[in-house]
């Protein structure tokens, strides 16, 4: 077995385990054993379940971030489409995984924010390198944006997806994403290229 099908299948044991078991109560061991992954594989890529969990966030919620640059290479971002496309992809993914991310909410709803924060944050600041602005102030402003999305995300989740993802995506993008949009304009910066490269 690769790499990447150790990462599969223990990313995917995880996600099974996590809806049968309290998140706490998983061991590596029996997430091994269930994976068919030896504990030495598991430990040359994750230090631990909580990174193993973190890389499954990374793919199902920061990378669409990152992806958007192969989907609209050259859309203008002047207008909500962009984010609308990204946060959209963002909700499919956790729906298409609704058991699994109501479990980690449920059983622990403070890692969730904590890891989903620091993804977005590394996500944003990758998005933020080009801006002229002062690196302290880029650093913020990945967190501020990171930990705003997580915490929407946490509250969407927790609810049990009472509202629709169109709806959410709106609420977001007339809450905080018009700023960033507006930031944007303000530097200058036209295009989901300009931005992401």
């Amino acid at each position: 077995m690769g790499m990447a099908e150790i990462e599969d299948s223990l990313k995917n044991t995880l996600r099974e385990l996590a809806q049968k078991i309290h998140f706490d109560q998983i061991g590596t061991a029996a997430l091994c054993s269930s994976a068919h992954v030896s504990r030495t594989a598991f430990y040359s890529r994750y230090s631990s379940k909580e990174a193993l969990l973190s890389d499954i966030l990374y793919d199902d919620i920061c990378k669409p971030v990152l992806s958007i640059r192969n989907v609209i290479p050259t859309m203008k971002y002047g207008g909500t489409t962009a984010h609308s496309i990204i946060d959209d992809v963002q909700c499919d993914n956790i729906l298409a995984n609704r058991e699994f991310y109501s479990a980690i909410v449920r059983d622990c709803p403070t890692l969730f924010i904590t890891l989903l924060t620091q993804g977005l944050t590394t996500v944003n600041e990758m998005v933020l390198a080009s801006y002229d602005l002062p690196e302290l102030e880029k650093e913020y402003m990945a967190f501020f944006y990171a930990a705003n999305h997580a915490m929407l995300y946490r509250k969407w989740i927790g609810d049990g997806f009472i509202v629709e993802p169109s709806k959410l995506i709106d609420w977001y993008f007339k809450w905080a994403a018009e700023s960033w949009v507006k930031v944007s304009h303000e530097l200058g910066i036209g295009s989901v290229r300009e931005i992401l490269d």
